[in-house]
């Protein structure tokens, strides 16, 4: 099997110099907007398919790294002006395809021979007594024009698409950009078939174009020396190629079902060795996600990346398999254990991408909480909680233990729990460990939110709930009648106390629990 291992990108766009590392089969990469997911979908593409720099473009400028640009507007020299070097790390299945492949020429290599192609944009040194570097770094300007692109392998030979023993193919469900890797019929043409039967079709249509072409030429004349003919640059066969399914082009389709055909083709032919898919929940229904689910995770004959922004896809195809980017680089869940991803696999339906991707979050047990806890945070701090970069998730059936082992493997910021003790004398009180606290009643009275609420404000709900019906128990129990309303009228009480919170008194536990994360 013929996979990448790691990709290496430095000075290309957000990524100053960062390394990721990826999985044998498949890899969901998430983080937040413009953190640089497609980016990596992007180098992947530059080195591969030597995309985007195959020609002198001025606006290449803009794919540099900012704080390379302004090192070297500030500094004026030639060693000071920003590159972009991009190093694949391939593993191929056998030795004799990997020749080619197979060196030292890599950074920091020690002397360790790796297979892969490297990728350098980079100013020609052979200009370098022809530029007034000064007068470029004054007006904010990269000479762009005297900037050399480079593919070579690690073996330092000059790397051609061609070398590749693999086939890879990149499947783009986004809305605003371009298949870096070509043509998407093209390539599902060139994988399909064969060379031989390749030099067929091309004859055959040259054949046919031309007899069309000289049968309509009096059709088609302007004047004795003139005729209107074709674009010879779009009728080659390559250029005319689409994929079609019950006579129907895909392009005619709705866009989710193009999306959902380009991946079933591309995973049921068994025609590909590295599958890139662009955001594949985009335009698809909850039905066709996890159709095109339950696809990808009955494939295992290749290497499979994918960006995506859905929590469905990252816990469908196992939360081991994600790779979180933020500003500090790339974190693997590949260390989180089974018992753990199954859990969440098997509740797609809560957003842990939200818990992942969360710079601070409260877990809380239920929709009274998440109902409750943005109105008490205002209260309490003056700030909203899309102010103070506090994302609320409520936790469902799954123990809060479960989002400490994903926030202890990826290091989160700060996580709190708030929580019931249940009348657990062992369960009361907080429990503050590192980046993770746990809030809870401080007594027995406290057992739950209601009844925390009711003891701190009990004359206040008294007046409240006076008039109810309500009969003064709750689970066999005799309680005061106000709290009896309250614990079984959850959500209706919610909303009142969200309504009112001015006139309620928070418990201290709760208190604290937003004191710590605000700290």
């Amino acid at each position: 099997m013929y996979y990448i291992k790691k990709i290496r990108i430095m000075g290309y766009k957000g990524f100053k110099d960062s390394t990721i590392d990826f999985n044998k089969e498949k890899n969901i990469i998430i983080g937040i907007n413009e953190i640089g997911k497609s980016t990596i979908l992007e180098s992947i593409g530059i080195v591969l398919y030597k995309a985007i720099y195959n020609k002198i473009d001025n606006s290449l400028e803009r794919y540099f790294n900012n704080d390379n640009k302004i090192r070297f507007y500030e500094n004026k020299t030639i060693d000071s002006l920003p590159e972009i070097i991009i190093e694949l790390f391939l593993d191929f299945e056998d030795e004799i395809s990997s020749l080619k492949f197979s060196g030292l020429n890599y950074i920091n290599h020690q002397n360790e021979e790796q297979c892969g192609i490297k990728f350098e944009y980079k100013f020609d040194r052979d200009f370098s007594s022809v530029l007034n570097l000064n007068e470029y770094a004054e007006k904010r300007i990269i000479p762009i024009e005297y900037y050399k692109a480079e593919w070579q392998t690690f073996s330092n030979l000059s790397y051609k698409p061609q070398f590749l023993p693999f086939k890879y193919l990149f499947i783009d469900n986004s809305n605003n950009r371009n298949d870096l890797f070509g043509n998407y019929a093209k390539s599902i043409y060139l994988s399909k078939i064969d060379d031989t039967t390749q030099l067929e079709l091309s004859g055959a249509f040259n054949l046919a174009l031309g007899q069309f072409k000289e049968s309509q030429k009096d059709k088609l004349n302007i004047d004795d020396t003139r005729l209107i003919g074709l674009d010879a640059n779009k009728t080659h066969l390559m250029k005319l190629l689409d994929i079609y399914e019950s006579d129907i082009s895909i392009q005619d389709m709705g866009k989710g079902k193009e999306n959902l055909v380009k991946t079933e083709i591309a995973l049921n032919n068994s025609m590909f060795d590295i599958i890139l898919i662009e955001e594949p929940e985009n335009h698809l229904s909850y039905t066709n996600t996890r159709k095109l689910l339950d696809l990808i995770n009955s494939f295992t004959n290749a290497q499979i990346i994918i960006t995506s922004h859905s929590s469905v896809i990252a816990s469908h195809l196992d939360l081991k398999n994600i790779i979180w980017l933020n500003n500090d680089g790339s974190h693997s869940l590949k260390d989180l254990t089974n018992d753990t991803a199954e859990y969440f696999n098997r509740l797609d339906n809560l957003d842990i991408l939200r818990f992942i991707l969360a710079e601070k979050c409260i877990l809380v047990e239920g929709a009274v909480e998440y109902i409750l806890l943005p109105q008490i945070i205002y209260k309490l701090t003056g700030s909203k909680i899309s102010e103070l970069g506090i994302d609320i998730i409520s936790m469902g059936s799954i123990s809060h233990e479960r989002y400490r082992e994903i926030a202890s493997i990826l290091n989160k910021r700060k996580i709190v729990t708030i929580t019931d003790n249940d009348k657990k004398p062992s369960l009361t009180g907080s429990n503050i460990e590192d980046n993770f606290a746990i809030f809870r009643g401080a007594t027995i009275e406290d057992w739950t939110l209601e009844a925390a609420f009711y003891n701190w404000n009990n004359s206040y709900f008294d007046e409240q709930y006076e008039d109810r019906k309500t009969e003064a128990k709750y689970n066999g129990e005799e309680c005061p009648k106000a709290l009896a309303h309250m614990l079984k009228n959850k959500t209706e009480n919610a909303i009142f106390m969200a309504t009112n919170i001015e006139d309620i008194e928070i418990p201290n536990y709760i208190q604290e629990a937003i004191k710590w994360i605000n700290e």
